[in-house]
């Protein structure tokens, strides 16, 4: 059954329809690669249409409207036609690569943990061939990560186009103002998320189902349901686990959330010792000087680490302040940085939407929580277009046609001149289309929930 599955993708690539559908789209992207400036242009026509769909009313832009579903619904099907013809559907995503080579170092040095394989003095002693990423998944989940490197590149890569589809019939039916086909685009290609998600590898649909049914939970005023669907959606990465905590506005609800996250992790209690230190120790994850291998802090600002945190590395490194102190010391100073500055945008935000129903404010702190992540990737924003489409049902139809031609195009844009070729010339409009952009979504969600809201909010 997985061979005929696996031969019936890689036949439908081959048929001369979808190679001429193929090229097409590459001659598309080298012409917008060699025509930046037109790239640019296209760009910020397409956001300052987003804006009309505000200003004007959705009503009245039903022909503009209907142009741009189809013009995203055409791209993103040859944008994945391309990723698929150009990489395969068998491709191995960075992150899973590496991730399944710890599972299969540890399984090969058995006295060492899943967690004991990644310390830097055991990477740099042993004489084998360790992976550039690191496992940093709790031992709550451990079990799930070791099952889902058993499957194909194929099967895995089909799952997750599947999983596109299966969330967006079932934020349909909850969501009644965006239907099926605007809500599968917007989330497959929103900020280009497939891309992303493909090329990592990354195994995003636990995470990505526990918090659309803890949403679901929140938006039917479950709070139990949904404080235990969210402690599942946050311990894959466990900074999210703040969701849970809240919407627990009851300290026994808070007793609850910790135990549970307590219980979850002692399936594995072999395993939490190598876990702790392989997050705190002088060799682990956050404080180890771990030189040629993925850590905390070993990434920049870039187009694909765009969070506050490399922000603020980028800052205090280009402005030596930190740079004539020791390797631990830096690194505490821009943790306490970034927590505090943080913090500080929460509360400062908080403040300003106080007033609005119980279910947007959620929504709108869990969209700033999502965005002052320390690890923001590009591949991890599928939580952010989640959380969008929840916002949107909340307010007018308008909002939702402003989010997804803003959130959508300018980055299908992006992408296609980037699939040309990869280099320095394409660097910049990829952080323009995933960063700034996300921040004009943002800013603007915020200016209508806090100015307009009479306007807006259904």
């Amino acid at each position: 059954m997985t061979n005929l599955l696996e031969n019936l993708f890689l036949d439908f690539f081959r048929i001369p329809e979808a190679i001429q559908l193929i090229k097409i789209y590459n001659n598309i992207s080298s012409f917008l690669l060699n025509k930046l400036n037109v790239t640019y242009l296209l760009i910020i026509f397409f956001v300052t249409i987003s804006f009309l769909f505000l200003f004007a009313g959705s009503g009245k832009l039903k022909a503009l409207y209907y142009f741009i579903f189809s013009l995203a619904s055409i791209g993103n099907l040859l944008a994945l036609l391309t990723l698929f013809y150009d990489q395969g559907i068998d491709k191995l995503g960075w992150d899973k690569k590496s991730i399944c080579r710890w599972v299969d170092l540890s399984q090969e040095f058995q006295e060492l943990s899943i967690y004991g394989v990644q310390l830097a003095s055991n990477v740099t002693t042993f004489n084998y061939n360790a992976p550039t990423f690191s496992l940093y998944y709790p031992p709550a989940i451990i079990d799930i990560i070791i099952f889902q490197c058993n499957f194909s590149n194929i099967i895995y890569n089909t799952i997750g186009l599947i999983f596109f589809v299966m969330a967006s019939l079932v934020l349909r039916k909850t969501n009644k103002n965006i239907n099926f086909l605007e809500t599968l685009v917007f989330l497959q290609f929103g900020l280009s998320v497939y891309f992303w998600i493909f090329n990592s590898g990354q195994f995003f649909i636990f995470e990505s189902t526990f918090l659309i049914l803890g949403l679901i939970a929140v938006k039917n005023n479950k709070k139990i349901k949904s404080i235990l669907l969210l402690i599942l959606f946050g311990i894959q990465k466990i900074y999210f686990l703040i969701f849970a905590a809240l919407v627990s506005k009851k300290k026994k609800l808070i007793y609850w959330f910790t135990g549970i996250l307590i219980l979850l992790n002692f399936l594995n209690y072999n395993l939490i010792y190598d876990y702790f230190l392989f997050w705190f120790s002088e060799e682990g994850y956050i404080f180890g000087e771990r030189v040629g291998f993925h850590s905390f802090f070993e990434e920049e600002f870039s187009s694909s680490s765009i969070s506050l945190l490399f922000i603020i590395k980028k800052i205090l490194l280009s402005m030596n302040l930190v740079g004539s102190i020791s390797l631990s010391s830096q690194r505490i100073i821009l943790l306490i940085t970034t927590f505090s500055v943080s913090l500080a945008l929460y509360f400062y935000f908080k403040k300003y939407i106080i007033n609005t129903s119980e279910t947007i404010n959620f929504y709108f702190r869990a969209l700033l929580i999502t965005i002052l992540f320390p690890l923001l990737k590009p591949y991890t924003l599928i939580i952010y277009l989640i959380i969008t489409i929840f916002i949107a049902n909340e307010m007018r139809r308008s909002y939702f046609l402003f989010s997804f031609v803003l959130l959508l195009i300018p980055n299908l844009i992006t992408y296609t001149a980037s699939n040309a070729i990869t280099d320095e010339r394409v660097y910049g409009m990829l952080e323009f289309s995933q960063f700034y952009i996300l921040l004009i979504h943002f800013l603007t969600s915020f200016y209508l929930i806090k100015f307009k809201r009479e306007k807006y909010i259904s």
